[in-house]
């Protein structure tokens, strides 16, 4: 595999720009359980979703 020409591209996104994943990784920091799976959106995020649809967050970089 270390062989293979590999092309790997890294990009940033603010957590602005991703709520759903900000989301989760706070909700991991809140819970006392060392792993959660989750069998449906939890309502934290599903709310995250309502709220942020269609809403754009310019940055100054």
């Amino acid at each position: 595999m270390l062989q293979l020409p590999w092309i790997v591209k890294v990009t940033h996104t603010f957590k602005k720009g991703n709520k759903v994943a900000n989301g989760l990784a706070s909700m991991a920091f809140s819970r006392l359980v060392g792993r959660c799976l989750f069998m449906q959106s939890p309502d934290e995020i599903l709310q995250t979703l309502h709220d942020y649809s269609g809403v754009a967050w310019p940055h100054i970089v």
